[in-house]
């Protein structure tokens, strides 16, 4: 059995291979247009305009075990140690100064960090410090001017009893995982741009080439190197096979499964290394990959600077998120600015690349995300970061599916956005429901966070909305926000409640109502300006109008369940 890398077509791949064998492919478009660059080498893309070889590798060798090596009894760390230039306490307290990113001077080309969140707030708190990343990918250049700092060269994987060593040497070359590390953790120190999580560590491990090469005759170093990815923190993964749903008896793809399974099983004493994995830029289903489709991987697609799906990426159940990515050149979108190879021997001369992309660069930006969830709470383990990426990630698959279908097929459809909506014969789940049913029938109110705001909208002007776009001329397409405009926390509900229903209980909190801190959305409030403008939407009712028809409906129907019991 034969891998063979050829080059892409022009506007769809085609498949790599024929049936029977698998190609590790690159996850990384940098051509111009709507087409990838071509690849370079076997398996991690290379600059934009790079000439292709087409190559013959012989077959994936069997998984081999790993005997003469034990991290559990013998961990990188300890035999390593000491080769971090700045020690642990001295780097963690310059991590954990405030940053100010406008220092570096190309932070305001780093369009994608303005479009995962309030990064320069949760900068001031949180930079990623104390937190381990793997990056498995072709090497790194980590005497690089914006990553050396964060190197961590102690936690190097060992093969066949030798440290694997991933800078670039000779003809051997490190710009893909040199670009993905500078996107995860490129140093907050007035030079060049800063990493999602700036004072996370970085270690790479060597999987294209070396002794623990992916596709070698004999990928018993490769089995060795995986084994050791529960070491880690998180590990990134910025590299994939072609998804023809025909890899998952290949000893290469077996032994990465089970390297990813003893790592979230094992790491993080037992809470689980985090396995962040490219969806792959073949414009098919990442379902068709066997280690996306494992639970044991956050699998990231990639959109593009306007927030849309980027044209090459992967899709599919198994996508748990997507991050900011190149798109179409010709469309105007940005590639993304990271640290690349000095001098002449990366993507491009000098120290940075200006044109990153694929989901190789999506991934690393989820990699840094949650390297900043881990240094906020320490303790969440695998399936707890999978929960909070999916629940805080903003939610554009739905709309962009109707909006296809509009542009496609000419469908009338529109898209409302409903804000917290609240009134009679609503769950006692529910938070409004929850407050006024104790308020009416038990001896105290049990609550949860009190702080958050919401904007809370009565049911019939969320009705209303439905009703009025449903008549409204010149809509379609479009997508509308319909809520209250007002903000309230859930403390003044509470006191809202408390006054409509003629009360005055003790409250009590109680901490299983409680989010993660670090997961709580503070302040949610609607703008309903184009809905206002489109069909005259105006919300009629307030709080306290919507309370109190809420409470005469419960005085009716009283609730069969104690209104204490916390219903999830």
């Amino acid at each position: 059995m034969l891998i063979e890398v050829k080059e892409r077509e022009p506007v769809r791949p085609s498949p790599l291979v024929s049936v029977g064998s698998v190609a590790l492919t690159p996850q990384e478009p940098q051509g111009t247009g709507g087409a990838p660059a071509h690849a370079q080498g076997a398996q991690i893309g290379g600059g934009a305009g790079t000439e292709v070889e087409e190559v013959a590798v012989p077959a994936l060798g069997e998984v081999a075990v790993c005997e003469h090596h034990d991290p559990v009894k013998h961990p990188p760390a300890a035999m390593f140690g000491g080769h971090d230039e700045i020690g642990g306490a001295q780097r963690r307290e310059r991590l954990r100064r405030p940053a100010d990113p406008t220092g570096d001077p190309l932070y305001g080309d780093q369009w994608h960090l303005t479009m995962i969140g309030d990064l320069q707030t949760i900068w001031q708190e949180y930079s990623g410090a104390g937190v381990s990343v793997g990056v498995y990918d072709n090497g790194i250049e980590y005497t690089h001017p914006d990553l050396a700092a964060n190197y961590d060269a102690s936690k190097h994987v060992i093969v066949d009893g030798q440290a694997l060593d991933p800078s670039p040497s000779g003809i051997v070359t490190a710009e893909h995982g040199t670009a993905v590390s500078g996107v995860i953790a490129a140093v907050d120190n007035d030079v060049g741009g800063v990493g999602v999580a700036f004072g996370a560590s970085i270690t790479g491990v060597n999987i294209f080439g070396g002794p623990a090469d992916i596709n070698g005759a004999d990928i018993s170093g490769f089995s060795q190197a995986i084994y050791q990815a529960w070491t880690f923190d998180i590990i990134n993964n910025s590299w994939g096979a072609t998804p023809d749903f025909n890899n998952e008896t290949n000893a290469a793809m077996l032994a990465a499964f089970a390297g990813f399974e003893t790592a979230v099983q094992t790491g993080r004493g037992g809470l689980g290394t985090i396995v962040v994995k490219a969806a792959g830029n073949d414009w098919d289903s990442s379902q068709g990959d066997f280690l996306n489709a494992s639970r044991y991987t956050i699998t990231v697609a990639a959109h593009d600077q306007g927030g849309d799906a980027s044209w090459y990426t992967n899709r599919g159940a198994n996508v748990l998120v997507s991050a900011p990515s190149s798109g179409s050149s010709a469309d105007g979108d940005a590639g993304i600015l990271t640290t690349d190879e000095t001098g002449s021997e990366g993507y491009a001369a000098g120290n940075y690349t200006y044109g990153f992309g694929g989901t190789s660069s999506a991934t690393p930006v989820v990699a840094g995300v949650v390297a900043l969830m881990l240094d906020a709470n320490p303790n969440l383990g695998w399936r707890d970061v999978q929960s909070i990426l999916a629940y805080s990630a903003t939610k554009i698959a739905a709309d962009k599916l109707a909006e296809s279908y509009f542009l496609s097929f000419d469908l009338p459809v529109v898209i409302l956005r409903p804000f917290n909506t609240f009134g009679p014969r609503q769950s006692l789940r529910a938070v409004i429901p929850s407050l006024m049913a104790q308020a009416l029938y038990a001896d105290e109110i049990v609550v949860g966070t009190l702080e958050p705001v919401r904007d809370t909208n009565y049911v019939a002007d969320t009705v209303a909305a439905f009703l009025a776009v449903a008549e409204a001329d010149g809509v379609e397409g479009n997508a509308y926000n319909v809520g209250s405009g007002r903000g309230h926390s859930i403390g003044e509900i509470l006191e809202r409640v408390q006054e409509v229903a003629g009360v005055s209980k003790a409250v009590r909190r109680d901490e299983a109502r409680m989010r993660p801190a670090r997961s709580e959305v503070g302040k949610l409030i609607c703008d309903y300006s184009r809905a206002a403008a489109a069909f005259r939407y105006a919300p009629a009712t307030s709080l306290v109008q919507g309370l109190e028809c809420l409470r005469d409906y419960l005085l009716v129907h009283q609730p069969a369940d104690d209104p204490n019991r916390y219903k999830v």
